[in-house]
């Protein structure tokens, strides 16, 4: 599919949905598979791991990557702290290992969705919204970046200075009407 897409013109990058089977931590780490496309998947949040290894062409790897939908694959009443943390936790041990493999790099990790009454999976006005909210914040504390190098020599890593949460995190305060300006830097 991806292969057909490029056909049509250059691409940008890659969306995934990303989902775990809960907002347990536990999700986001299962090693469960299921046997689907002649091979074995992960069942959860590792999903993503097989996206990237399996469903993107060689010709593609150098694209960024962009989870533009990420949850618990339930509706966010049934949130555990601290799911979110982990979930950006795992994307940026993911990141640190493909720069070291030259693989593609997940730029975002966004959340799904703020608002969506008709289907219940809806942050704003869930009962798990502040817990939700400061979970988020703890993880945006950790400044996670995507990496853009490793340095030569050591295993440091070069990266940009666009928090890899600053995106979302801002979307849902200026939902919110806490906070004005989208994109942040950190510094």
């Amino acid at each position: 599919m991806l292969t057909a897409i490029k056909s049509t013109g250059p691409l940008d990058g890659i969306a995934l949905h990303v989902t775990s089977r809960g907002y347990n931590c536990s999700d986001i780490y299962s090693t469960a598979t299921m046997w689907a496309g002649n091979r074995y998947l992960y069942n959860s949040f590792y999903v993503y791991r097989d996206w990237i290894n399996y469903g993107i062409p060689a010709s593609l790897k150098s694209l960024p990557l962009y989870v533009t939908e990420c949850n618990g694959y339930s509706p966010w009443t049934d949130y555990a702290y601290p799911w979110l943390q982990e979930a950006y936790a795992e994307i940026n041990r993911y990141n640190q290992y493909a720069i070291t493999t030259n693989g593609p790099i997940i730029r975002c990790l966004n959340l799904y969705r703020w608002v969506d009454p008709a289907q219940g999976y809806n942050i704003h006005g869930s009962p798990s919204e502040d817990t939700i909210l400061y979970d988020l914040d703890l993880a945006a504390a950790q400044k996670y970046t995507w990496p853009t190098s490793v340095a030569a020599g050591s295993r440091r890593w070069a990266s940009t200075s666009w928090n890899l949460l600053a995106p979302i995190r801002c979307w849902i305060s200026a939902a919110t009407r806490r906070q004005a300006s989208c994109l942040r830097k950190v510094g």
